[in-house]
């Protein structure tokens, strides 16, 4: 394995990409990208994992607001422990069952809307890497991989892919 994204909720949200030694071993050996602007395959790993890292930022932005409405339940409930109040008691019913539809959502997300929607956009339903071939995600990080470094390979191997990241449409689905 050569990096790897990593999110992580526990009470807070946390994101980050770790890249390894073998990101960066036999550079020499290969690149991506076209003939005439070629870049090394170090390119393609950080870019994939970055495309995993966008995708999931609809998670991110439901965890923290999960979290947020997590802080404010307890805050309540303690305020209520120390003094029992029908107000705060219809306050904290309100905050759990808006927890409860967070959490419920949050089950129910799978790939999230990005890669669902990359996915029906696809005009071939291999590729455009061997790995890509492992899930949605994965085809997601390949093809944003290669958008970024070769559009031309891309369109040439799933032009519905393409037109998708041309068109931007995974930026104006960020939160």
């Amino acid at each position: 394995q050569a990096a790897i994204y990593k999110f992580r909720n526990s009470h807070r949200t946390t994101q980050h990409i770790e890249v390894y030694d073998r990101t960066f071993a036999g550079q020499d050996k290969g690149f991506v990208g076209p003939v005439a602007s070629p870049k090394s395959k170090a390119h393609l790993v950080i870019l994939h994992e970055i495309a995993h890292l966008i995708a999931n930022q609809i998670e991110v932005q439901l965890c923290d607001e999960l979290n947020v409405l997590l802080d404010e339940h307890n805050r309540l409930v303690s305020e209520y422990n120390q003094r029992n109040s029908e107000i705060l008691s219809d306050r904290v019913d309100v905050l759990a069952e808006r927890i409860r539809q967070l959490n419920h959502t949050l089950d129910r997300l799978g790939d999230g809307p990005i890669v669902e929607s990359y996915a029906a956009s696809r005009t071939s339903r291999r590729g455009p890497t061997e790995y890509s071939d492992q899930s949605s995600s994965e085809a997601f990080a390949e093809s944003y991989a290669m958008f970024k470094l070769d559009p031309l390979a891309l369109k040439r191997t799933d032009v519905g892919a393409y037109q998708w990241f041309q068109s931007g449409a995974y930026l104006e689905m960020l939160p």
